[in-house]
């Protein structure tokens, strides 16, 4: 493994003014970004397939996606697929087909895809991953309950889509570690919101992402890509500081 291997995260491509959102020109941007440097776009359970086997993963980038809003179905799909690419997607299994309670676009509720949907990305080889059932900050439930939002999400999307569920990402990037060792019973791996690359040292039930909003900047994304890294540390710097004063991760 090298330090080299990104797990980029999106939410909602669309055009909007919200910081959920990312406009599809500039997702379609980011990613003639990576084709062009030679990068691949993967799920997260290809990406840990890769590493258990020993096989190289200098040159993949990790595709995440939280949440599952209606425009991944009609917009990341067809782009990621036109490439051969695939993705992750985490969804809350309690939410599926409804309006969210998050405001992406700045225009009020957006609505989630709903199950057939999921089901097909599923076997277009997409990856469906888990989310907890109703997003709720794991770290605000009794034990139990959090265990329950844990486990019920990945037997729900078994059950519905037939595939082994193997990823894991806790709503807000909030997790204990008793949690944590709970998921690592159930599942392969899980993401937080450290923004960071993965490195060797990474932890398996914690591995950082790259929160694609800061990135909308085409130059910033190509500079990041070709090394520079003053910009991204700067905003790791001031995530850092709005984690520890009590502020949920992200550009929320």
């Amino acid at each position: 493994m090298t330090d080299h291997v990104s797990i980029l995260m999106y939410h909602s491509i669309t055009s909007g003014r919200g910081p959920l959102s990312i406009s599809p020109a500039t997702f379609h941007r980011q990613l003639d970004a990576l084709a062009e440097r030679g990068f691949r776009g993967v799920t997260l359970r290809e990406y840990v397939t890769r590493l258990d086997a020993g096989q190289p993963t200098d040159q993949l980038a990790v595709l995440t996606f939280d949440d599952g809003y209606i425009d991944f179905a009609d917009l990341v799909v067809p782009e990621l697929e036109g490439r051969g690419w695939s993705c992750t997607l985490f969804v809350s299994t309690g939410l599926i087909g409804s309006a969210t309670g998050w405001d992406p676009d700045g225009n009020g509720k957006r609505r989630l895809m709903n199950w057939a949907q999921a089901t097909d990305c599923s076997r277009r080889g997409f990856e469906i991953a888990a989310h907890g059932v109703t997003h709720a900050d794991l770290t605000c439930l009794a034990f139990d309950q959090a265990c329950g939002e844990i486990d019920e999400s990945k037997q729900a999307l078994e059950d519905w889509t037939g595939s082994p569920v193997v990823s894991f990402a806790a709503p807000y990037g909030r997790i204990t570690p008793a949690l944590r060792a709970h998921v690592s019973r159930s599942f392969r791996c899980a993401v937080g919101t450290e923004m960071a690359s993965v490195t060797d040292i990474s932890d398996r039930y914690d591995l950082p992402r790259i929160d694609m909003w800061y990135f909308r900047n085409q130059a910033r994304w190509s500079a990041f890509l070709d090394g520079a890294r003053g910009y991204f540390t700067v905003r790791q710097v001031l995530r850092r500081v709005r984690q520890s004063a009590g502020g949920r991760p992200g550009p929320h």
